[in-house]
């Protein structure tokens, strides 16, 4: 069951996303969101200074790891079991 597991850690289920509107001291932050059934926290996620995108990549910069979204998709994962 254990190595089950750990294989099913590697393969994250894709998540659908929703866009929400956080309110914030110098307008709304928009967002999205990724809900659970019986989820009693949330998690925000809240890049750098840069041009980052929800994702978390930067392709300015070159950078296109999906960091974010990996991430997102991971703590989804990690709450259905």
């Amino acid at each position: 069951m254990r190595r089950l597991l750990q294989f099913l850690l590697c393969f994250p289920i894709a998540a659908l996303a929703e866009t929400v509107r956080i309110p914030g001291p110098q307008g709304p932050l928009e967002a999205e969101a990724i809900r659970m059934d019986g989820a009693a926290h949330a998690v925000v996620i809240i890049p750098g200074s840069g041009p980052t995108n929800r994702d978390g990549n930067s392709p300015r910069m070159g950078l296109a790891s999906d960091t974010y979204k990996l991430l997102a998709e991971g703590l989804a994962a990690w709450r259905r079991w």
